[in-house]
C-alpha cells in the first residue's frame, strides 16, 4: 500500500514539473493558463526564459509595439 502511495506522489511531482512552458498556441486557445511558467514559446518558436533580457525600442506609433528585439 505504501509503494502505491509513493508512486502516486512521485507521479504528481513529475506531471507538475513538465508543464512549466507556456506557448503561443495555448494562449490562442482562449484557455486561461494557471500557475507559474519558466518559459514562453512564441509564434515563431523562439523560447523566452525567465531572466532573459529584452530590448524594447521605439513604438511603431505613439503607444503600440509591433516587435521586440531579444537578447540572451
Amino acid at each position: 500500500m505504501r509503494t502505491i502511495l509513493y508512486l502516486l506522489i512521485i507521479s504528481l511531482f513529475t506531471i507538475n514539473s513538465t508543464g512549466q512552458n507556456l506557448s503561443y498556441k495555448e494562449l490562442q486557445a482562449e484557455i486561461k493558463p494557471i500557475g507559474k511558467f519558466k518559459s514562453y514559446t512564441s509564434k515563431n518558436n523562439k523560447v523566452f526564459n525567465v531572466g532573459d533580457k529584452l530590448y524594447i525600442g521605439k513604438p511603431s506609433n505613439d503607444t503600440f509595439y509591433n516587435y521586440l528585439a531579444y537578447w540572451k
